[in-house]
């Protein structure tokens, strides 16, 4: 006797397309994302993590060394270990040198080896290759994923990508017939992906919600026998452990490099509200993906009244999100698409909704790389069950896609020329957001390069004026002061940054320059 899932599958399949179109559009969607992300090749390096990540850390312009790769698996760098994208981008040096735009080519490659990857571990999964693909369009269209793909700096999201779309490939197939080998191998795919990016310590999560749907792994059970949901967490334990072990590498690792806000920084009422504004900041960008931006500033950190800016609207939306939660979950067996995907959305969100603050943004664009595939899956995939019912409105679902396609590729093409460089970048998120202290700071550096000393220092005056507690701006501050000879005020301004930082030596050796400088004068 067949489960309903099952009988929706069959009825599903009545209006499944051939191979012949499947393969033209899988060659499409190759095109349009090369097309699209092969520009960068003519894109700059930017001022934002790429110095850490690639121009200005020395063992990466080292190349592949045997120091190295030492240094990638045993020291942490800007909060994170990441051992397999440090050796990327020393791979990157050793091949290319520091020519951005093969940099840049690497990381289309890759989103593109991605989106192909998607779109078979959705097929094995799920048996659909018409809805398969069309996840694939939006997630490799969408303009959110510009970030990740334009940022030279953002490497670990491609790596950790590829890593996650081939355990889930590989696990449609252990799902079907479990052996120890192909648990190990799943395991060492999660790993490598884990040494990419820590993010996907979320994976086994996202595994127990494909046993559910699209598997059916769950059924019923016998009188007497466990849940299905109470093995399918049994079988992952091997995973999970892998998970925890590496978060708490991971943390420790951010902690160190002081990358991890404390509680006096920022208190949990604050970090719960926050992630409660970003898990709705996520959901409007993907339905309205306009005024993207490299940066968007945390409510926290600016001068405004926390009970308006922050506290209400935060509190109401994580009401909101864990009351559609409960209803997505309640409703499972008739939309089980729709409850998957939204309950994967949740998941893979919570390493980077900002419980464990990590840097001073509110959300980022990037951390939606693999997350918002939930929500296609349930937009796109719920969409297949109704059209499986109703298989004359098939032309006018595949239309309406055509049109979003065209859509996204606009979009994203315009989102993705902001990228050129560090003053294209940073000029348009002043554009699109308000009170932006980090863009602030880094236009006002791209002046300082330029030699525009009075009005880079205007913007570092900003950033420290919207935000008082960062450091960086603080001091670009005073090497503006200190060009235009204006010495006190420059000490000053050294000072404050050592008032916060007592270990900041550059301060200290610019304050010895400027009292140096007043006594010769």
């Amino acid at each position: 006797m067949k489960t309903p899932m099952s009988a929706e599958t069959d009825r599903a399949s009545s209006v499944e397309r051939g191979p012949a179109p499947m393969r033209i559009g899988v060659l499409v969607l190759v095109v349009l994302s090369l097309g699209i992300y092969g520009r960068t090749c003519w894109f700059d390096f930017v001022n934002y993590d790429d110095p850490e990540y690639v121009t200005q850390n020395a063992v990466v312009l080292d190349g592949w060394t045997r120091e190295g790769v030492r240094w990638a698996f045993t020291e942490t760098r800007t909060g994170n270990w990441i051992p397999l994208t440090w050796l990327s981008h020393m791979l990157d040096i050793e091949l290319f040198g520091l020519r951005a735009g093969a940099h840049h080519l690497v990381n289309a490659l890759l989103h593109t080896l991605n989106t192909l990857l998607l779109f078979f571990a959705l097929k094995a999964l799920t048996r659909r290759s018409g809805p398969s693909l069309a996840v694939a369009v939006l997630f490799c269209l969408h303009p959110q994923r510009v970030e990740s793909v334009a940022w030279i700096s953002e490497r670990k999201d491609l790596l950790a990508g590829a890593f996650f779309f081939g355990s889930l490939w590989f696990y449609a197939g252990f799902a079907r017939h479990k052996s120890l080998p192909r648990l190990l191998f799943l395991a060492l795919l999660m790993t490598l992906g884990l040494l990419s990016k820590s993010m996907l310590v979320t994976l086994p999560c996202v595994f127990v919600l494909l046993d559910a749907w699209p598997l059916g792994r769950f059924g019923s059970p016998a009188q007497g026998a466990r849940p299905g949901w109470v093995l399918s967490l049994r079988e992952k334990g091997l995973f999970f452990a892998v998970a925890v072990a590496f978060a708490f590498r991971t943390f420790f690792a951010q902690e160190n490099e002081g990358a991890v806000s404390t509680l006096e920084g920022l208190s949990l009422l604050q970090r719960l509200a926050n992630s409660g504004l970003a898990y709705f900041a996520y959901l409007e960008k993907t339905f309205w993906p306009f005024d993207l931006a490299v940066f968007y500033p945390h409510p926290v950190f600016l001068n405004e009244n926390p009970l308006t800016a922050l506290y209400l609207p935060g509190f109401a939306a994580l009401f909101s999100i864990a009351a559609v939660t409960v209803l997505a979950c309640r409703r499972f067996r008739r939309f089980p698409p729709l409850c998957v995907g939204w309950l994967w959305f949740v998941a893979m969100l919570v390493p980077v909704i900002g419980w464990v603050q990590v840097g001073e943004q509110a959300f980022a664009d990037r951390y939606a790389y693999l997350p918002l595939i939930g929500i296609y899956i349930a937009l796109v995939f719920q969409a297949d069950l109704f059209l499986a019912a109703h298989p004359h409105r098939v032309r006018l679902a595949s239309a309406a896609l055509g049109v979003i396609a065209a859509a996204l590729v606009l979009r994203t093409w315009d989102q993705t020329a902001h990228w050129r460089n560090s003053q294209t970048l940073f000029r348009h998120a002043l554009a699109v957001t308000t009170d932006n202290y980090v863009a602030h700071n880094n236009f006002g550096l791209t002046l300082l390069e330029e030699g525009r000393i009075k009005e880079a220092g205007s913007h570092f005056e900003r950033a420290t004026e919207l935000y008082p507690g960062y450091l960086q701006a603080t001091y670009n501050l005073g090497l503006t002061l200190q060009h235009r000879r204006r010495f006190d005020e420059a000490i000053a301004a050294y000072r404050r940054v050592l008032a916060r930082d007592r270990g900041h030596f550059l301060s200290m050796e610019r304050i010895v320059e400027c009292q140096k400088a007043k006594g010769e004068r």
